[in-house]
Order: C-alpha cells, then sequence, then structure tokens
C-alpha cells in the first residue's frame, strides 16, 4: 500500500484550499487500484483506476452503493470516475 495526502490551492486561484488524498493497493484477487479522491468546498470527487479489467467493472458495478453510502454519511460526491489502466 502507498498513500499520499497534499494540500492545493483550489483551482481559479481564488484563493480557497483542497485537499487531494491517493492511495494505491494490491489486492489479492482484484489487482491493483489506485484511489484519488480529490476533497473540496462542494464535495468529494472519487477517481479510481484498477489493473485488471474485471475489476473496473466491479468497481463500476458499485459506484451507484458508494453514492448512498457517502450521502448517508453527509458526504457530497461531486465526481465519479471508474476506468482501466495503469495504476
Amino acid at each position: 500500500m502507498e498513500w499520499t495526502v497534499q494540500e492545493r490551492e483550489a483551482e481559479g486561484g481564488k484563493g480557497g484550499r483542497n485537499w487531494q488524498t491517493e492511495v494505491r493497493i494490491a489486492f489479492p484477487r482484484l489487482g491493483e487500484v489506485r484511489a484519488v479522491l480529490n476533497l473540496a468546498g462542494e464535495g468529494v470527487a472519487v477517481s479510481l483506476v484498477a489493473a485488471e479489467e474485471q475489476t473496473t467493472a466491479l468497481l463500476s458495478e458499485g459506484a451507484g452503493r458508494l453514492q448512498e453510502n457517502m450521502e448517508g454519511a453527509g458526504i457530497t460526491l461531486s465526481g465519479l470516475t471508474v476506468r482501466h489502466g495503469g495504476v
């Protein structure tokens, strides 16, 4: 597992700040997955990248459940992308 957290200036140079965290995990059955979360005033944008195509399909299938759980926790999901590619 590899995990980073960064504070960044908000896009557009409006003086605001946002946070980006990235985690890479090698799962025994799913393969490598990278998740990037960007936390800004409007909510959290999530980007998931999987090395295996089957994992990409599983992550896509669970996207609705992720949104429901985040909203249930009071977190607005401002964006979600799931793609297959290099992790």
